[in-house]
């Protein structure tokens, strides 16, 4: 069953509730990385009512049934998901009622930076289970469940998650808190250190350390592309 709302800055829509007879993670988190592809490619909005649009058009994928109040269903999982227009980003909270048998490992929180690693990786949890299948069954597959076509899916998976780099890397940057002895607060993002402070002579002081940043945001000949904004006016680019 899915709870799903909106967030716009610090408001909250009412929440809505979905319910799928198809509710495991590895079926939903992979739809969820189609439904978010879909939106970004498509100019879509990251809200509730295209998440019900996507899911009408593809019933077989992502929950569409919505719950009445009254309804109450006993479920194997619970997500809540909660969908930001403004940045289009998501975040994706998923738990299982206990005793359920072999129930996948998600992360504690999925946002769109770790939003297709996940579902590769439940593509290819499916890809072992029906392949041993096949296995001891002499060869017999499922229709629609050949370990290949979703090998092939976690594939893609793995490239979009490439594409989104920029997203896990911002929202997986570490803060770094100051002390008496080192008070220079800052910013750990892709490898590069990011500094601000007020300088001891009375000026505001960014500095900008490129020495460990991460491979995948460097050009060829080892330098990064950088761009330094103020009051929205671009003061470098390089």
């Amino acid at each position: 069953m899915f709870r799903i709302g909106n967030k716009n800055g610090l408001q909250y829509s009412p929440t809505q509730q979905l319910f799928t007879d198809w509710g495991s993670p590895e079926y939903q988190i992979p739809s969820l990385a189609d439904f978010y592809t879909w939106s970004t490619d498509e100019g879509q909005p990251l809200t509730v009512d295209s998440f019900l649009a996507f899911a009408a058009a593809h019933p077989a994928r992502l929950s569409g049934r919505q719950l009445t109040a009254a309804e109450a269903p006993v479920v194997d999982y619970l997500y809540r998901l909660t969908l930001s227009e403004n940045n289009h980003g998501l975040q994706l909270l998923v738990a299982h009622r206990p005793g359920v048998l072999d129930a996948p490992m998600v992360p504690a929180v999925i946002t769109q930076g770790n939003l297709f690693a996940v579902a590769a990786a439940m593509c290819e949890r499916v890809a072992d289970r029906v392949g041993g299948f096949a296995a001891s069954h002499d060869g017999f597959v499922i229709p629609g469940g050949e370990p290949d076509t979703w090998l092939r899916r976690a594939c893609g998976f793995h490239e979009r998650h490439q594409r989104w780099a920029h997203a896990a890397a911002s929202l997986t940057a570490r803060h770094l808190r100051v002390t008496f002895d080192d008070p220079h607060p800052g910013i750990h993002v892709a490898g590069a250190y990011v500094f601000a402070y007020v300088h001891c002579d009375g000026h505001l002081q960014v500095s900008v350390h490129l020495d460990e940043t991460e491979r995948w945001l460097m050009r060829e000949d080892g330098t990064v592309p950088t761009q330094i904004t103020v009051q929205d006016t671009d003061l470098f680019s390089g």
